[in-house]
């Protein structure tokens, strides 16, 4: 009992900034489980499943547009902002965002022409191709509202990171519940909600942070347009190497390592629809994302760890002080899985009642894929350490390897079990993970000794 409350008392910021950042998650799973269910009751199984088609090539590009920046962006600031270094910490900022808004708009445009190979060759539905385009929509405004985020967590002001967070599902879940209520139940209406509430959502957020973190001073005599393009994309600020940490990355190859650290993982997160869309019939992909909704509890305490870890872990200075948080963060992640593991077996049982009865055939992989990631909840914490040690190219390894097994697993098991091969890819992927991981232990033994 004393070592727990030990751990409490020393770890009381990291523990006060997850619940702060927990609250708000709440509030979105509660908007986005109503949501949910009024679309998926609205919809149907069928409709439902050309819905996360959409929305999964829509949220490819949302996903794509951050591609590592947002936690390069957050580590780098964390640190300047630690150092008192205000414009270095405004200058990361606007880097950021710069990049993220160049991405978003040159990735929608890219998708936009190659929607007709995910509609009609791999899919065979041809009728979805418009709102597919229309959904793009929702990256680009999704990059508009990155940096509000960004900005509040490399302050630790996770206060107002969970506003900012909660104002655009709010919107979202009003604009559903009019659709609701004047029972106009079509895959457009749902999509034309997200759009603009995201677009709301977005426009909003802006308005709560400084100018100085979005735009900065046009500077004259740039001639030479290659000058300008490598002004534009370079990392705004020199950065001291810690030995001690090993972190001998600079900021720009740190960023590209995430960069494509976080392709990798977008694809893991959409793949499984995409094959879907190939192997299954729609209602079975809507039978699935039913299932899924059921996660997002374990998904959002797993993001405010994140949330309120990264920049902590940014700022640390020594393997002591890094060992000393690895072994507070497992001790404190004990206290949450009981909890987890029975809501994993009993809050799936309400399926049926929660989005009618077409979905009681998906109880059991609702439990399971919760179950996947009680798991995980003990697997990404350590990863985040391993950055903060330099292993940012190992890890890049191991998403890569990750993506291949899922892929490869995906295709062999579909046709045979179904949507239950998604959960058979994750649990191999968390093994492929716990392996990976491992070196960062190793190094963290050999630099103590």
């Amino acid at each position: 009992m004393n070592r727990i409350l030990s751990i409490v008392k020393n770890e009381h910021a990291g523990i006060r900034d997850t619940i702060v950042s927990v609250i708000p998650q709440i509030v979105v799973l509660i908007t986005g489980l109503l949501t949910s269910i009024l679309i998926a009751r609205g919809l149907g199984p069928e409709k439902l499943g050309y819905y996360v088609l959409i929305m999964s090539v829509g949220g490819l590009v949302k996903g794509l547009q951050n591609l590592g920046i947002g936690k390069t962006a957050i580590r780098y600031a964390s640190r300047a902002i630690s150092r008192g270094k205000i414009e270095e910490h405004l200058a990361v900022l606007r880097w950021g965002f710069k990049l993220r808004m160049i991405i978003s708009v040159v990735l929608g445009t890219i998708t936009f022409f190659l929607v007709p190979l995910f509609a009609i060759r791999f899919w065979n539905a041809e009728h979805i191709i418009p709102l597919i385009r229309i959904s793009l929509l929702i990256g680009i405004f999704s990059a508009l509202g990155s940096i509000p985020s960004i900005y509040f967590k490399s302050l630790k002001r996770f206060g107002m990171n969970s506003i900012v967070i909660v104002i655009q599902t709010v919107i979202s879940l009003l604009g559903i519940l009019i659709i609701a209520w004047i029972n106009r139940w079509t895959i457009a209406q749902v999509i034309w909600v997200l759009v603009i509430a995201t677009a709301m959502g977005s426009f909003l957020m802006l308005i709560l942070v400084p100018r100085k973190a979005l735009v900065g001073k046009y500077k004259k005599g740039h001639k030479n347009v290659l000058r300008i393009f490598r002004t534009f994309f370079k990392f705004p600020i020199k950065v001291p190497i810690n030995s001690k940490l090993n972190t001998t990355h600079t900021p720009n190859i740190f960023a590209i390592y995430m960069m494509l650290s976080s392709i990798t993982v977008v694809i893991i997160l959409k793949v499984d629809i995409w094959l879907m869309g190939y192997f299954l019939k729609p209602e079975e992909i809507g039978q699935y994302f039913v299932a899924r909704r059921f996660s997002l509890p374990i998904i959002a305490f797993l993001g405010a760890i994140s949330t309120a870890l990264w920049p902590r872990v940014s700022i640390l200075k020594d393997i002591g002080e890094i060992k000393i948080k690895i072994k507070r963060i497992f001790h404190l992640s004990l206290f949450a899985v009981v909890p987890l593991i029975i809501y994993s077996i009993f809050v799936p049982l309400f399926t049926p009642y929660l989005f009618g009865q077409e979905y009681t055939s998906v109880v059991l992989l609702a439990q399971l894929n919760c179950l996947m990631y009680v798991i995980i909840l003990f697997v990404n914490p350590l990863g985040a350490i391993g950055y903060s040690l330099g292993l940012v190219k190992l890890y890049f390894l191991m998403n890569i390897t990750q993506l291949v097994i899922f892929i490869f697993i995906n295709i062999l098991l579909l046709p045979k079990i179904g949507f239950y091969a998604p959960v058979a890819a994750l649990a191999i992927n968390s093994i492929i993970a716990f392996c990976f991981l491992i070196p960062t232990g190793l190094k963290l033994y050999k630099r103590q000794n």
